[in-house]
């Protein structure tokens, strides 16, 4: 199943929401470009003041956002 159908069919379960989905999408490799920006690991590690203000930064990493999520992730 590609991933967008899945992501799809995955938030729609109880419980499951754009963070996992996120976080789904970079730990299987099925998005570069997944950012889960509510991520207090990912907030902390880049010093952004927020989610949104990380969000805001992190346009600068686009289209490969999975892979700083990562390496911000390696920091904290």
């Amino acid at each position: 199943m590609p991933w967008p159908e899945l992501r799809d069919t995955l938030i729609k379960l109880r419980g499951i929401g754009p963070w996992t989905c996120g976080y789904l999408a970079i730990r299987l490799g099925m998005d570069e470009d997944a950012f889960p920006e509510t991520d207090v690991g990912l907030i902390r590690s880049a010093k952004a003041e927020s989610a949104k203000a990380l969000l805001a930064s992190a346009e600068q990493w686009r289209p490969y956002r999975a892979y700083a999520a990562v390496g911000l992730w390696a920091i904290d």
